[in-house]
């Protein structure tokens, strides 16, 4: 593979432009451990570089899951329901979309294949499906609806890239805590947004932000995994958790998130335990008065 493996679709939230800031602790591993495993870009990463032997893969969304899963065992099936419908899509009239995307929607809920949620996946603003309490798709999936994007909808190479990839993963779907890490791990932990997740359709509060925080700190008692964890930071919320922690090495870059017609930008913050990486870095973080009002709450900009 000369040029690294993309993921199948764009998400809210997706690490594919901070790879430069998160790759020096992507190093040589057993297993690959990603709990919130969304569009996959760490795990692109990961297998592009051939860092670890075995990978596991878990996301609470329980559609991309099974497109995942179909497409490890027939991705052929997929990428020929996702290109006939893709087809039909760009060959409408404009009028009729909205028609199109109700009758495709209709047809997923009463018989949810990976090809049509591939589709809707390529399809919704950042891949954010809307779902209902009992998991089935509703509303508009978001703003890529008119067909502006002239390009092709379905990528014949990255659905055969990941088919490849996907055979030497195991791939779950549930809660984060019910995954089980072996020794000689590395965890990348990429939970929704604190202050935003109201556009994945999930529920992840403080108190789901710190459970989180302390699991990843349960595995970081073995000193052969080494669990990193990414949010934005408001200078305060992660910061004390760090604190009392006392064992983690903690640094800042500059991250942008799109929500709607509105950019939100701020500080993405980066949690490591037991380092891996090539200076075997372990700090322990001090929050000063100072140093917390440096980094401000996500600004909210229009476009």
């Amino acid at each position: 593979m000369s040029v690294m493996m993309k993921p199948l679709f764009s998400y809210a939230g997706g690490k594919s432009r901070y790879l430069k800031h998160l790759g020096r602790y992507f190093v040589k591993t057993n297993t690959y451990v990603e709990p919130f495993v969304g569009a996959g870009s760490a795990f692109c990463y990961m297998n592009y570089y051939s860092l670890a032997s075995k990978f596991v893969i878990n996301d609470i969304n329980h559609h991309f899951m099974k497109l995942y899963a179909d497409i490890k065992s027939n991705h052929e099936d997929v990428l020929r329901e996702a290109l006939a419908i893709s087809n039909e899509y760009r060959s409408i009239d404009e009028r009729e979309v909205p028609y199109f995307i109700s009758d495709q929607r209709d047809l997923y809920n009463a018989n949810p294949t990976s090809g049509r949620c591939l589709f809707f996946a390529n399809r919704a603003f950042g891949a954010i499906l809307g779902v209902d309490q009992q998991g089935r798709l509703e509303g508009a999936f978001g703003y890529h609806l008119d067909r502006r994007s002239k390009g092709k909808i379905i990528s014949v190479k990255d659905v055969e890239e990941w088919a490849k990839a996907l055979q030497n993963t195991e791939i779950l779907s549930g809660p984060y805590a019910k995954v089980r890490v072996p020794g000689n791990s590395i965890v990348f932990c990429d939970p929704p947004y604190r202050g935003v997740t109201v556009n994945y359709k999930t529920k992840f509060d403080d108190a789901d932000y710190t459970a989180l925080f302390n699991w990843c700190s349960e595995l970081a008692n073995d000193p052969t995994i080494s669990v990193i964890m990414t949010n934005y930071s408001d200078g305060l919320f992660f910061e004390g958790l760090c604190r009392d922690d006392g064992r983690v090495l903690v640094e800042y870059y500059d991250s942008c998130f799109t929500n709607g017609p509105k950019k939100l930008r701020g500080k993405e913050i980066l949690m490591v335990w037991n380092s891996l990486g090539p200076t075997q870095r372990q700090g322990k973080l001090t929050v000063t008065r100072d140093s917390a009002s440096t980094h401000r709450p996500l600004e909210s900009k229009a476009e």
